[in-house]
């Protein structure tokens, strides 16, 4: 579990999905697959089966918030 903002290690085409209990935050991701822009994680797969575009990718949120990131490593 993470708190935003934050940046991970990543690499092109690693499976990354997100988990947040907060329904008020608001999300923004940068270097995913489908990009995150002042997105509410409504439900448990809002922020499910994405994938990284680069070799690291970032989450900021407003207001800050607590983040479960699941990476699939290969």
């Amino acid at each position: 579990m993470l708190e935003t903002p934050f940046t991970l290690p990543s690499f092109k085409g690693e499976q990354i999905s997100l988990f947040s209990l907060d329904l008020k935050a608001q999300f923004t991701s940068k270097n995913l697959k489908y990009p995150l822009k002042n997105l509410r994680l409504k439900t448990l797969f809002s922020g499910s089966l994405n994938e990284a575009t680069d070799h690291f990718f970032s989450l900021s949120s407003t207001p800050k918030s607590v983040v479960l990131v699941y990476q699939k490593f290969l």
